[in-house]
């Protein structure tokens, strides 16, 4: 049986890597920054060593820009269990959060400067992946160096407090 289940995870994952692979290379033809989980990174979300579940496991992003100009932000999320999930968000803000454990201190030292963006709430069906895109303008009138993005995968629920999933980080050159 032990076999049978390090079998499956090993097919799951490669499924992943596939995946990450076909986004990839969208994102190099677009001139896209991208990162993704490694094969065991993977393996240790799929097995809720590192994460809850459902996660992100791969990100684009435009790397650079000047103020005023739009850039975009892509995110790939994944749902391994057996069940839908449902009343799922991403969302994305700016500010140096990416080192903090607690991603609501991290909410506090965001940026005020720029947007705080969030998706449309979606629901994700059993072993399915979704990609959510942002566009977002860089702010007129702020200092010439490097943001950080943070985005943050959680459910909302109507009567009690949501709950987060996991988060991603990356970086925006504005010159």
């Amino acid at each position: 049986m032990e076999k049978e289940f390090q079998g499956e995870i090993e097919r799951r994952a490669e499924k992943l890597l596939s995946e990450i692979a076909d986004f990839e290379k969208r994102a190099k033809e677009e001139g896209l920054e991208f990162t993704s989980l490694s094969k065991k990174e993977i393996i240790d979300k799929l097995l809720g060593k590192t994460s809850k579940s459902p996660f992100i496991y791969y990100q684009g992003w435009t790397s650079g820009g000047h103020p005023g100009q739009t850039r975009s932000y892509n995110v790939g999320i994944h749902n391994p269990d057996s069940f839908t999930q449902v009343w799922l968000f991403v969302s994305v803000f700016f500010g140096i959060a990416n080192f903090l454990p607690d991603i609501g201190v991290g909410l506090c030292g965001r940026y005020y400067q720029w947007p705080v963006l969030s998706s449309g709430m979606f629901n994700l069906s059993a072993d399915q992946s979704t990609t959510k895109s942002f566009n977002y303008k860089i702010p007129n009138d702020i200092p010439l160096t490097t943001y950080l993005g943070n985005s943050v995968f959680w459910k909302r629920h109507a009567h009690d407090v949501g709950q987060y999933f996991d988060r991603g980080c990356f970086y925006l050159n504005v010159t």
